[in-house]
């Protein structure tokens, strides 16, 4: 069994090795949402210069309005797609630190456990009262803990089905256009 010290250092570890995917996770992350929003920016700008190029070409007023339409109909479906897209990349993000964090607490409340079975074995006589009140508050707390998670679940779930919505929200009046 290892010393106090040698557990100290080996939480610590493994705290550090933690922080630092969960790290590694939050900055791939970053680094996607920073590459959709210069693909954006550029799919805006070339839009918006064939778009002038279009409206320069065309000497009368009526196409113009025409092109102004036809233009902008689509910037429910694209903020919608890009909203999409974000969400997809936080909720990935988030998906990855949580997965980190979830081993994490893992282990440390095996170890809390192992450490928490050495001591009370060795507990006085007559201390039986407490050990049994320390295990349930362990138990409380690790059943507040699954309750946190499960909601987090469901929210999760929640926007998916919210996204999900707008998405045919926003793509059912230009389908109806269509047909």
């Amino acid at each position: 069994m290892m010393t106090g010290m040698e557990q100290f250092a080996a939480a610590h570890r493994a705290l550090l090795d933690t922080a630092k995917t969960v790290n590694d996770r939050a900055l791939d992350g970053f680094e996607k949402l920073i590459g959709l929003q210069m693909q954006t920016a550029r799919t805006a700008m070339e839009e918006s210069v064939d778009h002038v190029r279009v409206l320069l070409e065309s000497d009368e007023p009526a196409k113009v309005a025409e092109q102004n339409m036809a233009f902008m109909q689509p910037a429910g479906e694209k903020l919608v797609a890009y909203a999409r897209h974000v969400y997809d990349i936080a909720a990935e993000t988030n998906a990855g630190m949580a997965e980190a964090l979830q081993r994490h607490f893992d282990a440390a409340q095996g170890q809390v456990s192992q450490w928490f079975e050495a001591t009370v074995k060795d507990a006085p006589a007559g201390s039986e009262p407490i050990v049994e009140a320390a295990r349930n508050a362990m138990g409380v707390a690790q059943d507040a803990y699954e309750q946190a998670v499960t909601a987090s679940r469901k929210f999760a779930e929640f926007t998916d089905q919210n996204m999900a919505q707008a998405g045919k929200a926003v793509a059912a009046p230009r389908a109806a256009k269509r047909s």
